[in-house]
């Protein structure tokens, strides 16, 4: 499945809820139960790409090339960033 950009940037735009947390991408926060929980930019990024194809299967290649477009990347620079 190739990544719905379009749907990406919805998300960007105001916060949403995923399973009663919410998400806001402009301050890189996640509140959960009433708590602020700050995140890293790449990990914001990999949960709004996520949240937009929610139920659908992407292809580690399709998030990677999303994450880091036109950038070399080593085989765990994925698993580092979900760490």
């Amino acid at each position: 499945m190739q990544i719905d950009k379009n749907k990406v940037e919805q998300l960007k735009r105001k916060p949403f809820k995923v399973n009663g947390a919410e998400v806001d991408y402009q301050r890189n926060l996640i509140r959960i139960d009433d708590v602020d929980n700050a995140v890293q930019p790449m990990v914001m990024e990999l949960m709004v790409l996520l949240s937009s194809h929610k139920g659908k299967t992407l292809l580690k290649s399709d998030i990677v090339a999303h994450l880091w477009p036109d950038t070399i990347v080593g085989p765990d620079s994925l698993a580092n960033t979900m760490a």
